[in-house]
């Protein structure tokens, strides 16, 4: 099967699984799991990464990174404005995105890191996300938003707010991933992890569908651990325990140290219908 041709499917089959009729309603188990064997057989030189592509994309974002961490590590100042944002001491590479197709209902497009880039912890409100990691590994972890509606709901110990507007999470996935062994994973917009960051371990390509597409920038998080708050006061009794999993989540502004920077799709054209 010709690259042109496994796009094409997969635009199709995207079009179909995420019909106008259904753009707000979750699509049923078997059309996920159709689009996803489909995306499972998508390899990078099917979207244009051949190796010329991958190391251009790799060697620009490093040259990217070398600048800038020059540039803001001159005084003692400005390090210390980014470690107040939660940006950190590091700049890490900017990771490259390249669109391959958006409407009103889908969109489809593939993020590049080069080893070591981060995407930061981000939410998908209201959004079924299929990824396929193209090559490389990557370290993922997820969470979900713990609501008193929960299985766990009537444990009196859980608090699932905080005074200070953080909101209580559970560790969904926390894992390497490594292509081509891996399979292509699913997220929805109250489960599966829709809450979620990646890690480079080296360089590596994340297929995304994204349904309905972002109208607006994600929200980004800081993460701290469930006693961290919980237990701030020194008020510890035998009804006051960590929760294995749980971590309290703060809304936070797009780190400073996150620059994604596009790149033009070079791959096979889609016909459009």
């Amino acid at each position: 099967m010709s690259s042109a041709n496994v796009l094409q499917m997969v635009y199709e089959l995207c079009k179909e699984t995420f019909s106008p009729a259904g753009s707000e309603i979750i699509p049923p188990p078997e059309a996920i799991h159709r689009l996803m064997s489909l995306l499972d057989t998508v390899k990078p030189i099917d979207l244009g990464l051949d190796e010329a592509a991958i190391l251009e994309i790799e060697q620009h974002s490093l040259e990217i990174a070398q600048h800038i961490s020059s540039s803001y590590s001159k005084t003692a100042k400005k390090r210390r404005e980014r470690k107040r944002s939660g940006s950190g001491d590091r700049w890490t590479p900017p990771v490259t995105y390249i669109h391959i197709h958006d409407c009103k209902n889908f969109s489809m497009g593939v993020f590049c890191l080069p080893r070591s880039a981060v995407i930061p912890l981000h939410d998908h409100r209201g959004m079924t996300v299929l990824s396929k990691l193209l090559y490389g590994s990557m370290h993922l972890k997820s969470y979900d938003w713990l609501a008193p509606v929960s299985n766990i709901a009537m444990n009196s110990n859980v608090q699932y707010s905080h005074p200070t507007g953080l909101r209580l999470a559970e560790l969904k996935s926390d894992a390497v991933i490594r292509a081509p062994y891996c399979e292509s994973s699913v997220l929805y917009p109250t489960t599966g992890g829709n809450l979620h960051s990646f890690t480079a371990e080296t360089s590596c390509a994340v297929l995304d569908v994204l349904a309905p597409p972002y109208t607006e920038d994600p929200t980004y998080y800081r993460v701290y651990p469930y006693s961290s708050r919980h237990l701030r006061k020194g008020r510890k009794n035998k009804s006051e325990v960590d929760h294995e999993g749980f971590v309290w989540l703060e809304e936070v502004e797009k780190p400073d140290n996150f620059i994604l920077q596009r790149r033009a799709y070079g791959g096979p054209i889609i016909t459009v219908s």
